[in-house]
């Protein structure tokens, strides 16, 4: 058992606990993808505490990774280094106690069938075929990957009970999606510590309830489901070491079912603790979340958004296979093309996509789709480290299934009436995002950060947008 090191993980230990730490630290994981997401992934694992990460990327830098890939630099791009290679000695800086490994091959060129003898060889740092301890990592994290690539990958990945990742950012537009597996156990799922309330008085109800107040005006804090063990119970001694499900009534009162017949009259005392149970989750596979995805709610105020943003997705996904790269900036053929895919799938959604209204929020998210946002990088980067975190140590429930989250406000509403100027440069993929003016404003915006913190960036973004 690997020591954790408390003068670099001693508050990360302190939310994910003993138990959890030390599988992190005996865990691996294969990261595909090094651009302004990728790297935001991989620099957060590292310093997580993996036992090692596996990165791949044969794409050459080029001057557009500046703007969002923070360990490219220009004397990379003029060695004609890829991604990972210019990655890889500032990723195994971060942390002495990760191996960082560089996989030179490219598991994005894998073609059905699985069996291929071409793609056992991609796949040699997922798994050692012919061998008896056959995984060689515990979870594939896949960024800038195709949608068919991606599918086959996680069929494998079901095969060989290896966790699921795929992720991406296409202009304001980001989604995760996770498959732990069949049964995936999740051994704590909130990280909370366990409840404890003292009994104020009990109460039968019948002959199969019991009526639990807690003492004074304090809660229980509880919910239905949770389980409850009793204990010093004075009296009705016969609940003491026995557990039960409890259905809560009001912040200060629980029922419990029970044979109550049999039990003595409740005299005083008492205190219930809080057992945590273990969940078991089932995932279903891409190929099934594609159709019928299971999507997250953000926002409240829109609960059908997430639908429409996993069709853009798609349709995106679509553009990409048949036209071999994503909708250019602002180009309106461009636009005509994807909305005619667009309207293809949504003949055969089994899915309300909303109103003819929706066409414009989705005309400007598919007119961004090649550039990028940093910020919305840098928060992908840590919700796929945090899903990954949860797969690798069964700690905190992972989300089911699909993220979908945008920006879309950044984009200025006069955008198209602005010459997108865009010449190599490190600022062209936020550049298709906000715009040259806007872009502008922020080049001359000074600010003071009193703490850093992720959402800084984007606030910034918005401010200039808005000044």
């Amino acid at each position: 058992m690997m020591e954790i090191d408390d003068s670099l993980y001693s508050r990360q230990r302190c939310v994910l606990g003993e138990d959890a730490m030390q599988k992190m630290s005996e865990s691996k994981v294969f990261l595909h993808g090094l651009g302004g997401l990728g790297i935001e992934i991989a620099k957060n694992l590292v310093l997580g505490g993996i036992q090692e990460l596996t990165i791949q990327d044969n794409t050459v830098c080029s001057y557009a990774d500046l703007g969002t890939q923070f360990f490219v630099r220009k004397a990379d791009i003029e060695a004609g280094k890829t991604r990972a290679e210019a990655s890889l000695p500032h990723l195994a800086d971060l942390n002495p106690y990760v191996r960082v490994v560089l996989d030179a091959n490219d598991l994005t060129t894998i073609r059905s069938p699985l069996t291929d003898a071409t793609n056992q060889a991609l796949l040699r740092s997922l798994w050692k075929f012919g061998q008896s301890e056959a995984r060689s990592v515990q979870c594939l994290i896949l960024t800038h990957c195709s949608l068919h690539a991606a599918t086959l990958l996680n069929l494998f990945c079901r095969q060989h009970n290896i966790r699921f990742i795929y992720t991406d950012v296409y202009g304001v537009l980001g989604n995760l999606f996770c498959d732990f597996g069949p049964d995936f156990l999740i051994t704590d799922p909130d990280g909370e510590p366990a409840k404890e309330f003292f009994i104020g008085h009990i109460e039968k109800r019948g002959s199969g309830e019991l009526l639990v107040k807690v003492y004074g005006d304090r809660r229980h804090h509880l919910e239905t489901g949770h389980v409850v063990q009793f204990r010093e119970v004075c009296g009705m001694t016969e609940l003491n070491g026995r557990t039960f499900a409890v259905c809560v009534l009001s912040p200060s009162e629980l029922l419990i079912e029970v044979e109550t017949d049999e039990l003595s009259q409740y005299t005083g005392g008492g205190i219930g603790l809080q057992i945590i149970q273990p969940q078991r989750r089932s995932f279903k596979t891409l190929l099934e979340q594609l159709r019928q995805p299971t999507i997250v709610t953000t926002d409240l105020s829109r609960p059908d958004e997430g639908i429409l943003l996993h069709h853009v997705f798609l349709t995106l996904m679509k553009f990409k296979h048949e036209e071999k790269r994503l909708p250019k900036p602002w180009c309106e053929s461009d636009y005509k093309l994807f909305s005619t895919k667009f309207e293809e799938l949504r003949q055969v959604s089994p899915h309300d996509l909303g109103s003819p209204e929706c066409l414009t929020f989705v005309r400007r998210l598919a007119l961004v789709s090649q550039g990028q946002v940093p910020a919305l990088c840098a928060f992908f980067g840590g919700v796929a480290a945090q899903e990954a975190m949860k797969a690798l140590t069964g700690h905190f429930s992972p989300f089911n299934q699909w993220l979908y989250m945008h920006c879309e406000p950044v984009i200025p509403r006069n955008l198209e009436s602005q010459t997108l100027c865009l010449n190599g440069s490190r600022y062209d993929l936020l550049t298709v995002c906000i715009g040259p003016l806007c872009l502008q404003r922020l080049r001359h915006l000074s600010a003071f950060l009193v703490s850093y913190r992720r959402q800084s960036t984007i606030v910034l973004v918005k401010s200039s947008y808005l000044a």
